[in-house]
């Protein structure tokens, strides 16, 4: 798994993100944080952690897994 993190400021309600090719055609998640602010450690840190725990849990799946909500649901 890609991923592609972008830090910028804008004063604008609107931000455009340039796509790379090997994103092209493909569902796309976008997460937005506020970058932390002076003394905000603690925000920073549980963003890092995020980041961590996306490279660590790249191909954890099997190729052939499906999600079943049914089978999660019976009990």
């Amino acid at each position: 798994m890609n991923a592609l993190r972008e830090i910028r400021r804008t004063d604008e309600e609107t931000l455009t993100i340039a796509i790379p090719e090997e994103f092209r055609h493909h569902d796309l998640e976008i997460i937005v944080f506020p970058l932390k602010q002076e003394g905000d450690t603690a925000n920073h840190r549980s963003h890092e952690r995020i980041f961590q725990l996306v490279q660590l849990s790249k191909n954890a799946l099997p190729e052939n897994y499906r999600f079943s909500r049914e089978e999660v649901n019976e009990r």
